[in-house]
């Protein structure tokens, strides 16, 4: 697991748990899939295997329709990089490192579907979005603080339907991107310090079978 969605895990159920979230994907990575000729490319969750690609709907269920009231997923828009370590503080034997990167969280709304009559997303909706997006807290593993990290909304995201979607297969009509869907796109910062020497050993475990 990376280290940023580990933080975008840790923040996820307060995406996922809103009322006005109808599909949530987390961090996701692309899938592709045809031959070179016709190779068509998804945003997939974590969870979506090769062994279940095999069917076309989990490579569908966040690839906008009127059948669903919204879908919500983040990209990566840069890895974690170290940025610097040192001393935790002046003459301690505990050093940390510090690393930051950045995701955009992508949300396409039904706007008919949640009841909302304008042609837009509600500014409160973005505000409320933004809000649970700025956050603080720590990592803890068998009762030990490993580090914290901090997260803060850097800017808005893309406002353009093809630099946000195009790269994917998305259905080729626009009509999924006018009245009355909407979409829109929030860029966070994500912050880590940690001590790397807190961590437990990984304890191998047994194969996994189909």
């Amino acid at each position: 697991m990376s280290k940023l969605k580990y933080m975008i895990d840790q923040i996820s159920p307060r995406v996922s748990g809103l009322p006005w979230v109808g599909r949530y994907g987390g961090l996701v990575q692309t899938a592709t899939q045809g031959k070179t000729n016709s190779i068509e490319t998804y945003p997939v969750a974590c969870g979506v295997t090769s062994v279940n690609c095999k069917s076309m709907d989990p490579l569908h269920d966040l690839v906008p329709d009127d059948s669903v009231s919204s879908i919500f997923y983040w990209e990566e828009v840069s890895p974690m990089r170290s940025v610097s370590k040192g001393p935790l503080s002046k003459g301690s034997p505990i050093h940390y490192y510090k690393a930051k990167g950045s995701a955009r969280l992508v949300a396409w709304m039904n706007l008919k579907m949640l009841g909302i009559s304008g042609c837009s997303t509600p500014i409160e909706i973005i505000m409320k979005m933004e809000s649970l997006l700025t956050t603080r807290a720590t990592i803890n593993f068998s009762g030990t603080q490993l580090g914290r990290f901090t997260t803060s909304v850097s800017r808005d995201g893309q406002r353009n339907a093809e630099q946000l979607f195009g790269k994917y297969s998305y259905p080729k009509s626009s009509h999924y991107y006018l009245t009355p869907y909407d979409y829109f796109s929030i860029i966070v910062d994500f912050e880590l310090t940690y001590n790397p020497a807190c961590a437990d050993d990984f304890v191998l475990q047994p194969p996994i079978t189909c």
